[in-house]
């Protein structure tokens, strides 16, 4: 009985001392991980004067606790959040102001991509979200308020009767002013302190002191935002039109900045297509699928945003079939792979070696972490089956359940199909596709335009 309780202190003391090791290695890891991250967007732009004159270095930041870290690191990046809420702020309120006093004088298609803010809108996005992504929604319902502005603003040009315009000018107000609230109660959330560049308030808005960025010809002194609200109801407000041009330019001086310094863009035109042309979609998907397979239905290179404001669901269905044809070309490689299991006479590390190089870092790249289909995949091909035959038959059925589950759910053609679905392949070689697959993806997609994608995605489903 001593000997017994003597085993029970024992094993006591070693999974206690096996939980504090775990815990311990946990908060180092958090720990590096907080200071690369501080390290590497303490020089982001954010539209406030620099604070920190003095670089911080890994040294001193590791005398730092991990509390410090982390406040420090949502400081820093609320900074460069409020910054861009300011900069929309500004742009919103003024093209507002002169659409509706001077639409028919200030619109023209020479003018319009002053009032355009769709790319600005994408590329905040796209630099926020790798370290904001469940805060990104104020900022998508940006993004579609100016694709429908769009849709106005060509309507002013290409004419029509005042009476419409004014309905139109009517409604368009109301959503204006429904995202401006939306934008200033996010400013007043954040707690946004007032010194910054791109704030209407601020004593020296737009004033940021970029030479080489500045106008030609243009001094700082030359400028001032408070004196042009007053000229806003000018025939011309050319001074209110230099200050959304200004706005515009000095966002994007820091939206480069920032990709310089830190971030991972999905591209530098704020596009929300994984393809950049139907060309490089056709090469992409020829590669795997057989030379009878359909194709979703996609177009290029852009939406139609002036059709009946359908632009927003548009995108999202041709990117929710593009997405899909990824999955069922990743499911069809998969399931010729598990026809082949027993080839090697080892099946259950055929099966882990599949799983961890290629399934694994598909769901990562393709952000299918909650994605049912691969995470049940996941879980069955981590499974430990008994012998092949029971561990083909299982996933077989599931694998062909989630193909027809997805072709009917995104209505795709029926005959999509992998070219290694009717290849004599061997296990290998189907190993290899397979690899090609998550490869091209990382190369020729790339891991964040990915994630934008599906973050817009994840937005419409909330709506």
């Amino acid at each position: 009985m001593a000997v017994l309780k003597s085993r029970y202190v024992m094993l006591f003391f070693y999974f206690i001392t096996q939980f504090l090791y775990r815990s311990y290695g946990d908060q180092t890891k958090e720990f590096e991980k907080s200071v690369n991250t501080l390290l590497s967007i303490q020089s982001l732009a954010t539209g406030y004067p620099v604070i920190q004159k003095d670089p911080y270095d890994r040294q001193s930041l590791n005398s730092w606790s991990l509390g410090d870290l982390q406040r420090k690191i949502d400081e820093l990046n609320n900074r460069r959040e409020c910054g861009y809420l300011y900069s929309t702020q500004l742009h919103l309120k003024l093209t507002r102001d002169v659409i509706l006093m001077n639409a028919n004088k200030a619109v023209a298609s020479e003018t319009i991509e002053d009032f355009q803010f769709e790319k600005e809108a994408l590329l905040m996005i796209d630099s926020l979200l790798d370290l904001k992504p469940d805060r990104l929604g104020d900022f998508w319902l940006l993004f579609e308020y100016t694709l429908k502005m769009r849709t106005f603003l060509w309507y002013i040009i290409r004419g029509g009767t005042w009476a419409v315009k004014a309905e139109y000018i009517d409604e368009k107000s109301k959503k204006d002013g429904h995202v401006e609230l939306i934008i200033n109660k996010r400013i007043d959330d954040n707690g946004c302190a007032p010194d910054n560049y791109f704030n209407m308030e601020f004593d020296k808005c737009l004033r940021l002191p970029l030479e080489d960025e500045r106008p030609a010809g243009q001094n700082e002194d030359d400028f001032s935002f408070q004196n042009i609200t007053a000229q806003s109801s000018s025939e011309t407000n050319e001074s209110v039109m230099n200050a959304i041009r200004r706005n515009k330019q000095l966002l994007h001086v820091i939206l480069v900045e920032n990709r310089a310094n830190r971030l991972r863009w999905s591209s530098t035109t704020g596009s929300l297509w994984l393809f950049r042309d139907e060309r490089a979609f056709d090469l992409f998907f020829g590669e795997f699928l057989a030379g009878d397979s359909g194709l979703p239905v996609v177009r290029f290179p852009g939406l139609d945003y002036e059709k009946n404001l359908t632009g927003i669901d548009s995108l999202g269905g041709c990117q929710n079939r593009v997405i899909a044809t990824l999955k069922l070309i990743m499911l069809q490689i998969t399931l010729s792979y598990t026809n082949r299991l027993g080839e090697s006479g080892n099946f259950s590390a055929d099966l882990k070696k599949f799983n961890v190089q290629i399934i694994d870092r598909f769901r990562r790249l393709m952000v299918l972490k909650k994605d049912v289909h691969f995470r049940i995949l996941n879980y069955k091909l981590s499974y430990p089956y008994k012998n092949v035959e029971k561990c083909k038959s299982c996933l077989d059925e599931f694998i062909v359940w989630s193909i027809d589950t997805i072709t009917t759910n995104y209505d795709l053609p029926k005959n999509i199909k992998a070219a290694v679905t009717y290849s004599v392949m061997s296990l290998g070689d189907v190993f290899i596709v397979g690899l090609s697959l998550v490869e091209k993806i990382q190369n020729e997609i790339g891991e964040n335009p990915i994630r934008m994608v599906q973050s817009f995605l994840n937005e419409i489903r909330k709506h």
